[in-house]
């Protein structure tokens, strides 16, 4: 199932400077590929404007930004304030074993020639009085140092990813109940010439 699969399921149920060689996925690393230059385009790029009043998160280390997450009601409830902070950021050529195929067998996220997949890892607490959960897929854009934004992509299962990490996924169907804190996944696209800067919410 995809991420966005993933999070619509959710939603049913209840009503990351980088380019490099092949790497298994380490949500937890701090090690970064260098860039590369490309003239290729990313899948997901999106060429609209940023608001300068969408809630905006620097890839660097204690920020952190407050935003609305999904009660068990899904999209029809009230919000659910979540708490979400940077964790991490990895790039690489290839992300082993963050999907699962038709045959129920782990396979690979291969970028395309020229660009690079980012991985950002999120530190989501719930903040809010009831039970919730977070994705950031849902409304992020990545911001590249180029002024590219792209959305998230849409072939990876981020509860796949958690349960390789041994976390918590934010948008486990469970939910999360006020205080408590999980892991959000998300992965990008992006050309291997950018380097990921920040995420953009809401706009």
């Amino acid at each position: 199932m995809t991420r966005r699969g993933a999070a619509l399921l959710v939603a049913l149920v209840a009503l990351a400077g980088c380019g490099g060689t092949q790497a298994a996925v380490d949500p937890q690393s701090d090690a970064t590929a260098e860039t590369g230059a490309t003239s290729t385009p990313a899948p997901g790029g999106d060429e609209q404007p940023t608001d300068e009043f969408a809630d905006r998160l620097t890839l660097a280390a204690g920020e952190s930004v407050q935003l609305p997450g999904y009660s068990a009601d899904g999209e029809a409830g009230a919000a659910v304030p979540m708490s979400v902070s940077y964790s991490d950021v990895r790039c690489a050529n290839t992300f082993e074993a963050v999907q699962i195929d038709e045959f129920e067998k782990p396979t690979d996220l291969v970028a395309a020639p020229g660009n690079q997949v980012c991985m950002v890892v999120l530190d989501v607490t719930n903040v809010g009085s009831e039970q919730g959960w977070f994705g950031a897929d849902l409304d992020g854009r990545l911001v590249s140092d180029a002024g590219g934004r792209y959305v998230s992509h849409d072939d990876y299962d981020p509860s796949l990813i958690a349960e390789q990490a041994n976390t918590r996924y934010s948008a486990d169907i469970v939910g999360l109940a006020p205080g408590d804190q999980a892991k959000d996944y998300v992965i990008f696209e992006l050309p291997a010439a950018e380097t990921p800067v920040a995420l953009v919410f809401g706009a």
